[in-house]
């Protein structure tokens, strides 16, 4: 995902923006922030600003828990 940020930023006029959009995640009890850490990731390859829009809201059953989990925006700004 780095690879395809930084070829965002590349073709990206700017003040234009990319939006990707993803769904975070539950891998063996742990829970994968997708969308915060390709925020970070953006705004480390020089992305000015960052915003995470949530959309739906998921319960994803991980025996012996529910994990709160979301699908959501990523808005990187040249």
């Amino acid at each position: 995902m780095e690879g395809s940020i930084s070829e965002m930023f590349r073709v990206l006029r700017p003040g234009g923006e990319a939006h990707i959009v993803v769904s975070n995640s539950v891998i063996h009890e742990t829970h994968v922030l997708v969308d915060e850490l390709l925020a970070e990731i953006g705004l480390r390859i020089g992305f000015s600003d960052s915003e995470i829009v949530v959309g739906a809201e998921r319960i994803a059953d991980v025996r012996p828990q529910k994990v709160r989990t979301r699908e959501s925006i990523v808005i990187l700004r040249k």
